[in-house]
């Protein structure tokens, strides 16, 4: 969600570089994006909901969370996809790679401070595949337009207990393989992030988890900052924008007079 708002705010200073950054995620959705809320879309007229909705349905497309498993090993992968600001090559180590790194404690726009939120997913994956290329919008001249990928897995050195999470890179400068932009192009890769976690582990609920995903995964973001799709196990996408979204259009659909949208039995006193 960050690296699409990261990239519609490095588009507005590259059209007037006094512009003030908005005060919060929030603020920043309605300013670039031009929708408020998930859950008071539902609250709008009918025409301005239409609207509004139709701008979270295009917006949605730009970030894809999809669930796939292998039959014949058990094994579950999760793919974080964004068409974002993304990285050079050369930066991808000191950004995305990073691990307790941020730049962000300055951007009261963006969601995350200490860099620790999209890294956790590697201690539940046995490896991750990440890739990124800088949208061709925020480029700067010289800038390595390709791609940039790379392999993050945990070490377990031998004798030690403690662990650690190394990736693979090109030279020993710390930078990582890159794919010229051309190839990128014929691959169809044209900005963002792709992240590939293999072999997640669901714990408990691996054997549930394409039915429990949904439900999950809205009440945890309960009201997301952006809209996104998921795909578990389906081709095509289930829209995800929170359960505060579905409860507010529940209450739409049963008219204003309804308080819960749930029935309760009797419980005895």
């Amino acid at each position: 969600m960050e690296s699409l708002i990261e990239l519609a705010r490095m588009k507005e200073l590259l059209s007037n570089s006094a512009a003030v950054m908005p005060a919060n995620p929030r603020g920043a959705v309605q300013r670039y994006f031009g929708f408020p809320r998930m859950d008071s879309i539902e609250r709008l007229d009918d025409d301005e909901r239409k609207a509004k909705r139709e701008l979270v349905d295009e917006v949605r497309k730009n970030l894809t969370i999809n669930l796939d498993h292998d039959k014949m090993s058990k094994q579950f992968a999760v793919t974080i996809r964004d068409h974002g600001m993304g990285q050079v090559p050369a930066m991808m180590h000191d950004t995305l790679l990073s691990l307790g790194q941020s730049d962000k404690a300055d951007k009261p726009y963006l969601i995350g401070v200490f860099g620790q939120g999209g890294s956790s997913a590697f201690s539940v994956s046995e490896y991750s595949i990440v890739v990124t290329r800088r949208a061709p919008q925020i480029l700067k001249p010289g800038e390595d337009s390709g791609v940039g990928w790379s392999i993050v897995r945990a070490i377990q050195p031998k004798g030690r207990r403690d662990l650690y999470y190394a990736y693979l890179a090109a030279s020993e400068d710390e930078t990582v393989p890159r794919l010229h932009g051309a190839a990128a192009d014929e691959a169809g890769f044209t900005q963002g992030a792709h992240f590939c976690h293999i072999k997640y582990d669901f714990g408990a609920s691996d054997s549930a988890i394409a039915r429990l995903l949904y439900p999950a995964l809205n009440h945890v973001l309960f009201n997301p900052v952006l809209p996104y799709n998921l795909y578990a196990l389906k081709g095509t996408p289930e829209p995800m924008l929170g359960t505060a979204q579905r409860l507010a259009r529940q209450a739409r659909l049963l008219g204003r007079q309804v308080a819960l949208d749930k029935a309760f039995a009797a419980q005895p006193t």
